[in-house]
């Protein structure tokens, strides 16, 4: 099923509400004007008597005709001045969201997804990881810094790790010093991130070096399990929302993914697992407030530094 780009609601609303103005307009328009033709075609005034005034007839008509021209005219120049502020879009307020007309299926999404994700050359990702595994329900401040062919920087909170070639350090606030370590994932980006994590499965280090085996796709199917929810804004941005039941061969439930609508990069994702009253529950998820790539990173990135805190501009508090 194809489904519309939105751009999103809030401003088809305001879009419509201009319309709805202008056409309540002409409509008003048109009935006063059809009021005052019908008065124009009766140029006998009667008298109280019952009688008629056979000879201010004439009087009477051409006045009521004059005033009916007069009407006309201003009626037209008001219609015609609605029809410029219509078309012209001068009341609508810049910046606000509208409704195109393109649409995409579920395969045109994560294909053009995929897409993105292999041809940039780096990437930059800050947001927030959230791990309602335990009862502390913990929200961390994570960041990613990616460059071509293999350089990574994964900062979770304090904890750091950078990845070079296939070797990573990470950062040890008792010495301050980083500490070398080998892989032992397929790529070595999962090795850092599944232990600065706590074992969170992260889409990004899979979509950086695998492309669509991030979303389960093989040579026989081409992302068939995927279904679309909807759009919604996640992380301040309008997403595509995309899920998927059962995957993975350690965390399964209810698996959704919003794919930004302009830039076709992963905005966030979450697990969802049912609980005991019927309803899925968020288990962990990430969300992307500022995402950017092909943008030049910060001069000594992945340089063996002690971190500094992850900075995020978020609309409001941290949930």
């Amino acid at each position: 099923m194809a489904w519309p780009r939105l751009r999103l609601v809030r401003g088809a609303l305001i879009e419509a509400s201009y319309e709805s103005q202008v056409v309540t307009t002409l409509i008003g328009l048109s009935l006063h004007l059809r009021t005052r033709m019908a008065r124009a075609s009766y140029p006998c005034h009667h008298r109280r008597d019952g009688g008629a005034t056979e000879g201010g007839a004439t009087d009477a008509s051409s006045r009521e005709l004059h005033r009916t021209r007069r009407f006309l005219l201003t009626a037209g120049c008001v219609a015609s001045l609605c029809v410029v502020l219509w078309t012209g879009g001068c009341q609508r307020p810049r910046g606000v969201a509208t409704t195109t007309s393109a649409s995409f299926t579920v395969g045109d999404i994560l294909h053009r997804c995929v897409a993105r994700y292999e041809g940039l050359t780096t990437l930059h990702a800050k947001g927030l990881m959230r791990d309602y595994r335990s009862k502390d329900r913990r929200v961390s401040a994570i960041s990613w810094d990616f460059a071509r062919p293999d350089r990574c920087r994964l900062q979770i909170e304090t904890d750091v790790a950078v990845i070079l070639e296939d070797s990573w350090s990470k950062y040890d606030a008792s010495t301050g010093r980083y500490r070398r370590f080998q892989h032992f994932t397929k790529t070595p980006i999962q090795t850092p991130a599944h232990l600065l994590s706590n074992g969170v499965p992260f889409l990004l280090p899979v979509l950086l070096r695998e492309g669509g085996r991030a979303f389960g796709k093989s040579r026989r199917q081409e992302f068939a399990e995927w279904t679309m929810e909807g759009v919604e804004w996640h992380a301040e941005h309008p997403c595509y929302v995309l899920s998927r039941t059962d995957w993975g061969q350690v965390h399964t439930g209810v698996w959704r993914v919003w794919v930004d609508q302009d830039l076709f990069l992963v905005r966030g994702w979450a697990l969802l697992v049912s609980s005991l009253d019927g309803h899925n529950r968020t288990v962990m998820g990430c969300s992307y407030f500022d995402l950017t790539i092909n943008e030049r990173l910060p001069a000594g990135c992945f340089d063996l530094k002690p971190p500094k805190p992850i900075l995020l501009s978020l609309p409001n508090e941290r949930p």
